[in-house]
């Protein structure tokens, strides 16, 4: 049943204080900046022709890249709907819309199709939340040429609706008046479109985005909701990534929908060139307080980080990475729930609420930092001394990253050489960065994507068919995996996960593939150990995001142990690794005579900080006797055991160097019994040992007489 909203505003007015009442705004004039990318210009076949621009600072038109700048006429009539504290009321444009004045040609040389967007509109028309599943639809504005009807050129997807009652004018930045802002959007080709064009590949094609700054004066005239929205009826299902009722007052903050990946330039000579991509990302707020969503720079906003990955043979390894996306402005939509704040403020994520940043949100430079910024583990920025602080280093924004505008870096990218590869499975993720959160499992997601190399720019697309998100790191989806296991720091620092394939090569031969995800271990990792049981260790590989070998890793065995180590080598440069930062995953693997078994890998990390400096991981690796210990970084008196697997005899454990000092005489611990190859050593390290560092060598003996019947590996436990 449907109910007038004029009769739902009119029983609100009369339960609700006079200062809860909302006040319509009509745009005045303004300015009207589209951005046209690589993808959206010589990526899709158009060119942009005909260009009438009459904004105070016109655009660069390039074949690869475009920014058109307008003016607006100050006779619209769209209306925004504005709270009694001054914020935009969430589905609040009331409809109407403004006209632009000059415009362009946008052509199609491959079929000799043109539209016209001189005069064109920039407009609302109705969305509903009463349709299937009774989700809100996305699609509410949009931009049309003066020939077309309405609604039937292009899509404007994901606004950042903002009324700052004492903005900055866009005709003079020092007049202060206020101004609406509808940021951060998306332009996205009708079907329509694409078909007056002859082209319907294009059809949801993400061509650009762009920005409408409007000066606003009150409206007094009679007003009413579109049909099917109003801030006291909301979407009341649920989104993926599920929202619930809150949890007493903890953060919880989901990413409920992993929405579509695009492509964005491309640099360089294909096939050794750099391809840029960005994705859509939607956050609900599924725990019990509203979390701060302030901006740049304020600390107190969420990051996002994006990474690709491709799944291959027996391999799983991390082929993009991006700088950390800075959330701003959250829209307080009710896309995963019946939001608490609809509309809100924009400076916190009600419960319940959502907010999406579309493709070119994401992909801003204005809006991205470097990842070594960020605390992984507490999930604290600081913004003095940032990139954003720029010089001098005073607090204050400097850097809006307009240079980087049209340009790969700092975005999510991948090398030419690692994209689209016969047989191939890929997967895109996004994790958000939230302070406080108390479940970071359901901050990350992936789905499934494919790029067909188009002679100009790489095509990437969602994959089709089934391909839901998947809450958690991608690497649990390798599906050769034998093994995947988690391991941390806590309460002081994050957890690593490691995964690993083993495959029987014949002949006495196996092969051991790991890839090992810094999760959110801020002290960044700087070597992966595995035993090698005394048996060979050959054909090493290492992977990492970059292609320079002088900051690989360098393998090396000694005491039964083989370890690749970062070698101090740091280079300048984007895309560029190191020791291993949060959301970063490297490969590692060899070949070995030894056949594999559960045992133990080793990771250290490569910052001093608390938390110990060496962790264990459950892995497989080459299986012969092993020497292991529950805590590898024990603090003085702390209680943990060494243990020992693949024995037949007894259990013996030497210690052999001390903080690097070799002993004359080692000092001997046990020996205990195997019972089915398994023994164990409980230990405390006496008091006043802290800081050093023991080398233990572990071997099976027999007693009556002592002699040694195996010889095992070595581990180091690091005092704390």
């Amino acid at each position: 049943m449907r109910i007038s909203v004029s009769v739902v505003l009119a029983l609100a007015s009369l339960t609700l204080p006079a200062a809860a009442q909302f006040q319509p705004w009509r745009a005045a004039g303004g300015q009207f900046v589209v951005r046209l990318d690589q993808a959206g210009l010589s990526g899709a076949g158009l060119q942009v022709i005909e260009a009438d621009q009459t904004g105070v600072q016109p655009g660069v038109i390039a074949a690869d890249g475009a920014v058109l700048s307008f003016g607006v006429h100050a006779d619209g009539d769209l209306l925004v709907l504005v709270g009694h504290t001054g914020e935009f009321v969430a589905y609040g444009v009331l409809g109407g819309g403004v006209t632009i004045e000059g415009g362009f040609t946008l052509a199609s040389p491959s079929t000799g199709t043109f539209a016209d967007f001189h005069a064109a509109r920039f407009h609302h028309l109705p969305a509903f939340s009463d349709g299937p599943g009774g989700e809100p639809d996305p699609d509410y504005m949009f931009l049309t040429g003066s020939q077309a009807q309405p609604g039937l050129d292009f899509v404007v997807r994901t606004p950042k609706i903002h009324f700052d009652p004492e903005g900055l004018s866009p005709y003079t930045p020092d007049h202060v008046t206020p101004l609406v802002s509808i940021l951060s959007w998306d332009l996205v080709v009708s079907a329509d479109l694409a078909a007056r064009l002859q082209r319907p590949e294009l059809a949801g094609a993400v061509l650009g985005g762009g920005e409408l700054l409007l000066e606003a004066v009150p409206w007094y005239d009679p007003w009413s909701y579109p049909r099917g929205l109003n801030p006291w009826t909301p979407f009341t299902g649920a989104a993926d990534g599920g929202a619930g009722p809150g949890d007493g007052g903890s953060i919880d903050v989901s990413l409920s929908s992993l929405g579509t990946i695009v492509e964005k330039n491309h640099e360089g000579t294909f096939p050794n060139g750099r391809q840029s991509m960005s994705m859509s990302t939607t956050s609900c707020n599924v725990g019990g307080v509203s979390v701060p969503w302030q901006q740049a720079m304020d600390p107190d906003h969420p990051g996002i980080a994006m990474q690709l990955y491709r799944e291959m043979g027996n391999r799983f390894e991390q082929v993009g990475v991006s700088w950390i996306k800075h959330g701003f402005f959250s829209t307080n939509q009710s896309s995963c729930g019946a939001c608490t704040t609809p509309g809100g403020p924009g400076n916190q994520l009600g419960v319940n609420c959502s907010d999406t940043y579309g493709t070119s949100n994401n992909s801003d430079p204005m809006w991205l930092g470097p990842r070594s910024e960020w605390n992984a583990f507490d999930v604290a920025w600081e913004p003095c001394g940032s990139f954003f602080d720029g010089a001098p280093v005073d607090c204050v924004r400097s850097e809006n990253g307009s240079s980087f505008a049209n340009k790969v870096d700092h975005r999510l990218e991948a090398f030419d050489a690692d994209l689209g590869l016969a047989g191939a499975t890929y997967y895109y993720e996004a994790m958000y960065l939230v302070q406080g959160d108390v479940n970071i499992d359901n901050n990350i997601a992936s789905r499934r994507t494919t790029m067909t190399w188009t002679g100009t720019i790489w095509d990437i697309v969602v994959a089709s068919g089934s391909n839901t998100q998947v809450a958690g790191p991608a690497l649990n989806r390798w599906a050769a995996a034998d093994k995947l296991a988690t391991a941390g720091l806590a309460p002081h620092d994050g957890e690593v996960v490691v995964g690993v394939n083993t495959v029987d090569l014949g002949g006495g031969q196996w092969r051991y593939e790991f890839a090992v995800l810094n999760w959110n271990v801020d002290r960044k990792l700087r070597s992966f150990s595995v035993p090698t049981a005394g048996g060979t260790a050959t054909d090493f590989y290492f992977h990492d995001i970059d292609n320079l070998p002088a900051n690989d890793w360098v393998p090396s065995v000694a005491g039964g142990m083989l370890t690749w180590e970062f070698p101090d080598v740091n280079l300048s440069g984007v895309k560029v690794a190191g020791p291993m930062e949060f959301l970063t995953l490297y490969n590692f693997g060899f070949t070995s005579n030894m056949a594999p078994g559960d045992r133990d890998a080793t990771v250290a990390p490569h910052l001093a900080g608390p938390g110990g400096d060496l962790l264990a991981v459950p892995t497989r690796a080459p299986a012969g006797l092993n020497l292991s210990a529950t805590k590898l970084a024990p603090a003085e008196l702390e209680p943990f055991s060494l243990v020992m697997t693949g024995g037949t005899a007894n259990m013996m454990v030497a210690v052999i160097e001390v903080s690097g000092i070799p002993l004359g005489a080692p000092v001997l611990i046990g020996p205990v019994p195997f019972v089915g190859g398994t023994a164990s050593i409980p230990l405390a390290i006496p008091a006043g040992l802290s800081g050093l560092d023991f080398v233990m060598a572990g071997g099976d003996v027999t007693t009556g007489p002592l002699a040694l019947v195996q010889l095992g590996n070595t581990i180091t436990i690091a005092v704390q």
